[in-house]
C-alpha cells in the first residue's frame, strides 16, 4: 500500500504532496547557526573566495613564491632559447682533452724533436688548475670546437700542464722537474696560461687569462705559425689583420 504523498510507481507519474522547507536549528544566544556541511557561521557572513580590495591606483599583491615562478619560468625560457639559437650550434664539438690535446711523454726535448719531424710549427702548453672558470670556459667553448682542434693539431703539439701537479716532466735542457716546479720556473701565476715555445726550446708568445673567442684563438695561432711573434706583438698583429678585413691598408 502506498503511503499518502509518496510518489506513484509507474513511470512519469505526478509526485503528490509538497517538500517540507529545510531548517537548521539556531543558537538563539549567539545567533549562529550550522550550515549544510556543519559550519558554524555568523548571520550576513561572506562566503566563499573573496577578491583583494582594490583601491584607486593600485595592485594586487603578488607572493614571494609567485615572483620566485615567474622568475624561474623566464629563466627557463631564455635558457631554452640560448640553446635552440644558431649560434649555439655554429660548429661541431668534441671533447678538448682526447681531440685538442697531445699525449705528453714527458720528455720536452724528445717532444721538440719529434715535432720538428712532424712538420709542426711550435709547442703550445696550458697552464691550467682546478676549479679554474676560465679553464673551464676555454675547454668547453673554444678548445672543444672541430674546427680549433684541426688547425692546432696540424700546426702544434699542444699539451695540458696542472700548475700544482706532481707529474715528473724533463724540460728543454734535459732537468727533471714537475709540472708545479715547471710552472714556476715559467713564472706562471694565473690560469689559464698560454705559452707557446718554438722547437729549439724558446718562448715565443705568451697569452695569460682566456681568450675572447675561437676567431681570436685560431688568429693567436696564426700569429705563431707564421712566425709573426718575431718582429710584432699580438695586439699589433690583431689591429693589423682588422684593417685588412675592412679594407684598410
Amino acid at each position: 500500500m502506498q503511503r499518502p504523498g509518496a510518489p506513484r510507481g509507474d513511470a512519469g507519474a505526478r509526485v503528490r504532496g509538497s517538500a517540507r522547507r529545510l531548517t537548521f536549528p539556531r543558537n538563539v544566544r549567539t545567533g549562529t547557526f550550522p550550515d549544510a556541511c556543519g559550519i558554524v557561521r555568523h548571520p550576513g557572513e561572506i562566503r566563499g573566495p573573496v577578491s583583494p580590495r582594490l583601491d584607486s591606483g593600485s595592485r594586487p599583491r603578488v607572493r614571494n613564491d609567485e615572483r620566485g615562478a615567474r622568475r624561474l619560468f623566464t629563466a627557463l625560457f631564455l635558457a631554452i632559447a640560448l640553446s635552440a639559437s644558431p649560434v649555439a650550434y655554429s660548429a661541431e664539438t668534441r671533447d678538448a682533452d682526447q681531440h685538442f690535446f697531445n699525449l705528453n711523454t714527458g720528455d720536452l726535448k724528445a717532444e721538440a724533436q719529434d715535432a720538428k719531424r712532424a712538420g709542426r710549427k711550435a709547442i703550445l702548453f696550458m697552464f691550467e688548475q682546478e676549479g679554474c672558470p676560465g679553464c673551464l670556459y676555454m675547454k668547453r667553448s673554444i678548445l672543444s670546437r672541430t674546427d680549433v682542434q684541426a688547425f692546432y693539431r696540424e700546426r702544434f703539439v699542444n699539451f695540458s700542464v696542472d700548475i700544482h701537479g706532481a707529474v715528473p716532466l724533463r724540460d728543454f735542457a734535459g732537468r727533471e722537474v714537475t709540472e708545479k716546479g715547471y710552472a714556476q720556473a715559467l713564472r706562471v701565476n694565473a690560469t689559464p696560461t698560454f705559452v707557446f715555445f718554438d722547437l729549439e726550446g724558446n718562448e715565443a708568445a705568451r697569452v695569460v687569462g682566456p681568450v675572447k673567442d675561437a676567431a681570436e684563438f685560431l688568429l693567436l695561432g696564426e700569429f705563431v705559425s707564421s712566425g709573426a711573434y718575431r718582429s710584432t706583438k699580438f695586439a699589433e698583429f690583431k689591429q693589423s689583420r682588422l684593417r685588412k678585413k675592412q679594407g684598410g691598408s
